[in-house]
């Protein structure tokens, strides 16, 4: 029986139900369905992008330098000069690209000064007689009598591409930001129908972005550093209409980040879930102003954080349907008793060991539990404290 070429819309069906990564391989061989592949609905359940790495769902594409002195090996995810310093590719904005973050002013480098601290610290090593990282400070030295000579790098470079272990070298003839815009603009670029995310990750302070076709629906969202600029940002990313409200935003909060999580874009969101990092604190206003629904506090916080909105809410009252829950650090008898000082405060409905119920002055209910799950790793069991706090109909 003779075979039949497929043809364009039916390719497009096959392609369709493709795994991502496989239909991304196939149409770089064949060049005679590539038109296809853009005009084929896309459904990616995981997209990650970072500095030098895409991760499409399973599969992580990561880009290197790689750098070759005198038989040594040298390898970093950030782009190098023709003298081999490392260079700032923050102030690189290539047409399409996003910026996330606000560009702050870098100091000029005092060569002088680094290559007398360099020394200092060759001196140091050679005391302590570690070979190899001696030889490997030589050739950061190197790097300054190259810039005050003028002349290139001794060292040979090669951009590395891994994918899932597998690695691949090409010269050094581009710089990490550009294969990486590269890589995007074949993924992602020129995409003529609509294609959906359902969990993107952003977290460079550039995003390398297709200049040409349509932007993706995205229905779950996570950032790393929250700012009104970065929010503001992300609506040339994804498609309006079809991905706010989120179903969910996660925000990895930094210490210099916007006290206030108050964008429309994450009050909007169905879920709010946060991770202050070690030295970021929420204020009490902060706590008060959160609008959604429901919203998770994924690193320990202190008693009397949640003790506080705990009490603004039984004085104020909350829209039904709020839902906070708090990982806790502090001893849970000390938790338990904050549960109990409360409740003698207030007209108790139902009291156990673990969850109280009260009833707050708008007649709603505030149902307080104090709960820990378990999880395994690295072999060994682990426990996290929770308190959830959710506010009910009384009557059902």
């Amino acid at each position: 029986m003779e075979s039949k070429p497929l043809l364009f819309c039916d390719t497009k069906t096959v392609l369709t139900y493709m795994e991502p990564n496989f239909r991304f391989n196939l149409a770089l061989q064949i060049p005679s369905i590539r038109g296809a592949e853009k005009a084929a609905p896309l459904h990616i359940n995981r997209l990650e992008l970072e500095e030098n790495a895409i991760t499409v769902n399973d599969t992580k594409y990561t880009l290197s330098v790689i750098q070759e002195f005198f038989g040594m090996m040298k390898e970093g995810k950030i782009d190098f000069d023709e003298y081999g310093f490392p260079l700032n590719t923050d102030a690189v904005v290539l047409p399409g690209d996003i910026r996330l973050n606000e560009q702050g002013e870098s100091d000029p480098i005092d060569y002088d000064a680094e290559e007398r601290k360099a020394k200092r610290c060759l001196m140091q090593l050679e005391q302590e007689g570690d070979q190899e990282k001696i030889a490997f400070m030589k050739t950061e030295l190197l790097a300054f009598v190259c810039r005050r000579n003028r002349t290139p790098s001794l060292a040979r470079c090669f951009i590395e591409l891994d994918v899932n272990g597998e690695s691949s070298l090409f010269p050094y003839t581009i710089k990490i930001y550009e294969m990486m815009k590269k890589l995007i603009n074949v993924f992602f670029g020129n995409r003529q129908v609509e294609w959906e995310i359902n969990h993107l990750s952003l977290a460079p302070n550039i995003l390398r972005w297709p200049m040409i076709g349509l932007k993706p629906t995205v229905k779950n969202l996570e950032i790393s550093g929250y700012t009104n600029f970065k929010m503001n940002a992300l609506k040339s990313v994804l498609v309006e209409a079809t991905s706010f409200p989120l179903n969910s935003l996660i925000v990895r909060m930094n210490e210099d980040d916007t006290p206030s999580v108050n964008h429309k874009i994450a009050n909007d969101a169905k879920m709010l879930i946060l991770h202050p990092s070690y030295d970021f604190v929420f204020s009490q206003e902060a706590l008060l102003s959160l609008q959604n629904p429901r919203v998770v506090f994924h690193d320990p916080f202190p008693c009397d954080a949640y003790n506080n909105l705990f009490a603004t809410w039984m004085e104020r009252g909350c829209a039904i349907g709020t839902h906070f829950s708090f990982r806790y650090k502090d001893m849970e008898s000390e938790v338990r008793s904050t549960l109990l000082s409360h409740g003698s405060r207030a007209q108790v409905l139902e009291k156990s060991k673990e969850c109280i119920k009260l009833l707050m002055k708008n007649g709603a209910v505030l149902v307080v539990t104090n709960h820990r799950d378990m999880y395994l790793e690295f072999g060994r069991v682990h426990s996290i404290n929770h308190i959830d706090m959710k506010v009910v109909s009384r009557y059902g």
